[in-house]
């Protein structure tokens, strides 16, 4: 059991990275947040979706206090990340040997690299509550005083992955009391375990049994060792394996191995080589093959699909001796998928690897298709096209990097025979940004290959960064809003500054605003549309370079400030005399102010005050001739200063006319 600890620790220690990383999991978004242990500080993840401007806050984590802590998070950590390991003591007793008193992850080298390990110091997080989509990520640290630093965004189209590749039965033994079979995984993908599933012969219903696992390297070869010690002796039993990575992805189901558990059944061998090859002049497809230990074969049984994972049918049966099989039932054009398995006294062998062939059709001139066009969302790049040969089967799809690049096939082959084509290509996510030129070739149903077509560029922003240290400040009436200058990054193309506002009674800010587009020199915006009263929350966000400038970076944090103008005083002093001609009134203007009019309201008992008179601010006194003989008049006065605002009005002075 330790030796397959250890496996897994060097299998999990082919990589590293310090960097924080978004990866796709079984079950969610596996992050990991960083190379320094959340010793003195925490964690926290923030997420939002596509669509969504605010962040919300997911987690928190911290540093296991002590090694009893630190087993209890392995024992609950989410069960995907639990799968194919072994939670032993002295794993338990060697990682906080390693941790305590550490403060970077090198320290515990090779566990930060496990998502199990990292979940339980507090470097690692699975968010189970993504669903397939488009995330942006936050994480940043916040010590002990409830600050925030080191803020890193990352951004991921979130959908289960499945691994490109299978496990192979290369061998089995059956020894009564278990069996254990022997798997070749190919590809550079780290195994995170093996699922074995077991039906009894002639069952189709397949239940995962416990299985102990060995992982071996072999000429750069990933060979796995899966023993079922469960296995019941002299019973037949069908067996499948499926792997899975350190976060729980899957890849494609193992071809079903049929093995009857009897140390003392023949050993039938394997088949060390299989070929198929058209043969045109006959149309034919001949099949050769050659067996480790063709002496104790009674019969080779030949299955064919017309599909690589598809259902295989029993086509023929050779007898023991034979090496070659001849299959007369196939057309030009369409390709042919075999197996083989060898038949024994007691039981079959291991099923042959895949071979597949087909008869070509005559050759044709093969026209590339025509009207190539490329278009950038982010890192999605998708390609249309109009198909042009009338024999077209399919088409290759070529990238470079830069105008003049080296052409790589993409893996995709599109099939379709559609005269309107579309083409979707995903760009690895980086911070730099990229230029990516595109190719296509048409394949034809005798499976030659054009020329490539016209070439069609996208200019891709790579991340774009988020705007640090948003500031905003009043001078005199506006506000003056500035951030890090950001010319050294090359994929920015301008600024878009964003403002939400709200009154001083009122507990959130309103809807956010676009207010203004910025030249990527610009690390600066003065806002001088304030209203008195009124709190401002700006912030910043990035253009990209791609997308003709639409790709649009995450909104940087909010910088707010307070506009509260002194208010403007009224006029003081103000007299009212009723005279034989009228009522006199008289006043002082508040010095220091430089002033434009002045303002006169009238109004009588329990009636509304009107404007009487707009005055110039140099006059101090009025003689009001329009009033009505002994009759009760109110007045008030306001100023008026040079920006246009208007004072608030003296308190009403009341006064009877002669």
């Amino acid at each position: 059991m330790k030796t397959l600890v250890y496996l897994f620790l060097f299998l999990a220690s082919l990589t590293a990275s310090a960097q924080p990383s978004a990866k796709p999991a079984k079950n969610g978004v596996y992050l990991s947040l960083g190379n320094q242990l959340p010793v003195n500080f925490r964690y926290v993840i923030a997420r939002r979706s596509a669509g969504e401007r605010y962040w919300k806050e997911l987690a928190q984590t911290d540093f296991p206090s002590s090694s009893v802590m630190l087993k209890a998070r392995l024992m609950t950590v989410d069960p995907i990340l639990r799968q194919g390991q072994v939670l032993s003591d002295t794993a338990v007793k060697v990682l906080w040997r390693r941790a305590e008193g550490a403060l970077f992850t090198d320290s515990i080298r090779p566990y930060h690299e496990m998502p199990l390990y990292a979940s339980a110091v507090g470097v690692g997080y699975l968010d189970t509550t993504a669903k397939p989509g488009v995330y942006e990520y936050r994480i940043y640290k916040r010590n002990s005083d409830e600050v925030s630093m080191d803020s890193v965004t990352l951004k991921i189209d979130y959908k289960p992955i499945k691994l490109p590749n299978y496990l192979t039965p290369v061998s089995y033994e059956a020894a009564d009391e278990a069996v254990s079979i022997a798997y070749v995984f190919p590809g550079d993908e780290k195994l995170g375990g093996v699922r074995l599933l077991r039906s009894r012969f002639g069952y189709n219903q397949f239940e995962q049994v416990p299985a102990f696992t060995i992982f071996s390297k072999k000429q750069d070869t990933l060979m796995v060792r899966v023993t079922d010690q469960t296995a019941a002796y002299k019973i037949a039993y069908q067996y499948i394996a499926i792997p899975f990575d350190e976060l729980g992805n899957e890849g494609d189901k193992s071809d079903t191995l049929y093995i009857y558990n009897n140390s003392r059944a023949h050993d039938i061998g394997f088949f060390k080589r299989v070929t198929a090859h058209a043969v045109d002049q006959d149309k034919t497809i001949e099949l050769q093959w050659k067996l480790s230990n063709p002496g104790d074969v009674t019969a080779v049984k030949i299955y064919k699909s017309f599909s690589w994972d598809g259902e295989y049918v029993l086509v023929g049966t050779a007898p023991a001796k034979d090496t070659t099989w001849t299959d007369i039932k196939v057309k030009p054009m369409v390709t042919y998928y075999y197996r083989l398995q060898a038949q024994g006294p007691y039981s079959s062998s291991i099923g042959s690897i895949r071979v597949q062939a087909l008869m070509k059709a005559p050759k044709k001139m093969v026209m590339p298709p025509q009207g190539l066009a490329a278009t950038a969302n982010g890192n999605v790049v998708k390609l249309a096209f109009r198909k042009v040969d009338r024999d077209a089967r399919g088409y290759y799809v070529y990238r470079s990097e830069g105008y003049n690049g080296k052409p790589v096939q993409l893996s995709r082959l599109l099939l379709s025979k559609d005269s309107l084509l579309a083409y979707q290509d995903t760009i690895k996510n980086s911070f730099k940004a990229g230029i990516y030129t595109y190719t296509v070739a048409t394949i034809n149903t005798s499976y030659e290959i054009s020329g490539p077509s016209e070439r069609a560029s996208v200019m891709l922003s790579g991340q774009i960064p988020v705007p640090a240290k948003v500031r905003a400040q009043l001078s005199k009436e506006q506000a003056l809003v500035f951030w890090n200058d950001m010319t050294k990054e090359n994929n920015i193309s301008g600024y878009i500054v964003y403002r939400s506002e709200k009154l001083e009674n009122e507990e959130s800010y309103g809807e956010i605003k676009k207010i203004a587009d910025l030249l990527p020199e610009t690390n600066s915006y003065v806002d001088g549309t304030l209203a008195e009263g009124h709190h401002y929350a700006y912030s910043i966000q990035c253009k990209g370079i791609g997308n003709e400038g639409a790709d649009l970076g995450a909104l940087s944090q909010a910088a707010t400030v307070h506009y509260n103008a002194q208010k403007l005083m009224p006029p003081n002093n103000v007299i009212a005399l009723a005279q034989a001609d009228g009522i006199a009134l008289s006043w002082n203007n508040p010095l220091g102010i430089p002033l434009t009019k002045v303002k006169i309201y009238r109004g009588k008992v329990n009636g509304e005050l009107q404007l009487l008179k707009e005055l110039s601010a140099s006059e101090k006194d009025f003689l009001d001739k329009s009033v009505e003989k002994e009759t009760t008049y109110f007045y008030t006065l306001s100023i008026i200063d040079a920006r246009g605002k208007e004072s608030v009005q003296t308190d009403p002075l009341g006064v009877r006319s002669k």
